[in-house]
């Protein structure tokens, strides 16, 4: 996927079902260098000390343990050692809880704890089944 100035434009040959609604609101970000492999759908948390983002890590104390947005798209899935990657991250609307990428290590308590610090923000994740899904 490639997109200008919050458009997305798509060019893989299945669609993304990550979104599940009409509005979603994205802005860029900087995702810290050494951020390892992340992909569209990752829930992301802040590094305090320098705001840049990097994956969810529930057993972390750097700010990365909040969840606080969900990454968008970016150039490369690899984020390198040596050099910070500017993506887009969504951080309103609703989104499919199927297409999430959450860290291995979450517990279904940390989970659920981090859905509903996104909900009281804006972003609305739906399971498979819930009547406000989208089509």
């Amino acid at each position: 996927m490639a997109g200008t100035l919050g458009l997305t434009t798509q060019t893989e040959s299945s669609p993304s079902t990550l979104i599940s609604g009409d509005v979603h609101l994205m802005k860029k970000i900087v995702l810290a260098s050494g951020s390892g492999t992340v992909a569209r759908g990752t829930v992301l948390g802040q590094i305090t000390a320098s705001y840049k983002w990097a994956p969810l890590a529930p057993a972390a104390s750097d700010g990365t343990q909040v969840a606080r947005c969900i990454l968008a798209e970016l150039e490369s899935a690899v984020v390198p050692a040596d050099d910070d990657l500017v993506a887009n991250a969504y951080f309103a609307g609703m989104y499919r809880d199927a297409d999430l990428v959450w860290p291995t290590e979450i517990t279904n308590t940390l989970k659920a704890a981090a859905l509903q610090q996104r909900a009281d923000r804006g972003i609305l994740v739906i399971e498979e089944g819930d009547p406000l899904t989208i089509s």
